[in-house]
């Protein structure tokens, strides 16, 4: 599987599966609406099913900084509370489609400070997302 480099194929995989089991589930993916979107989006020319799987196992893999994860049964979309010194932060990270070998992830912040919401998306982006985007650049 696509993912972070921590990440043991099977194991991981396994226990991932063991926790969120509507991880199998069919799932729907919404076009991105251009008026009334977040401004914090993030493309990437990766499918829509590895790029949720990769973004489970990060938050899933990454325990000191996220907890309380919860995935959506009928869409591409995780939340979780991202754990901060400042407060925790609860957020949503959901994958849309923009075109059609593009989809963009979608942040939202549902809980806590504004200032620590694009602190931590901000690291999100730059230790999981970029080093993934070299490769899948739309």
């Amino acid at each position: 599987m696509l993912g972070y480099k921590g990440a043991q194929e099977g194991k991981d995989l396994q226990d991932i599966l063991k926790q969120f089991p509507s991880l199998k589930s069919k799932r729907t993916l919404l076009s991105i609406n251009e008026y009334g979107n977040s401004l914090n989006n993030y493309f990437i020319k990766l499918s829509e099913k590895n790029l949720f799987r990769f973004l489970l196992c990060c938050v899933y893999k990454d325990k000191v900084n996220y907890k309380d994860i919860k995935i959506d049964e009928k869409k591409y979309k995780i939340e979780c509370t991202i754990i901060d010194d400042h407060g925790d932060v609860r957020v949503s990270m959901e994958i849309l489609k923009y075109d059609d070998n593009t989809n963009t992830i979608e942040f939202q912040r549902l809980q806590g400070n504004l200032l620590t919401y694009y602190n931590k998306i901000k690291t999100l982006k730059s230790s999981f997302l970029d080093p993934l985007a070299k490769d899948y650049k739309p």
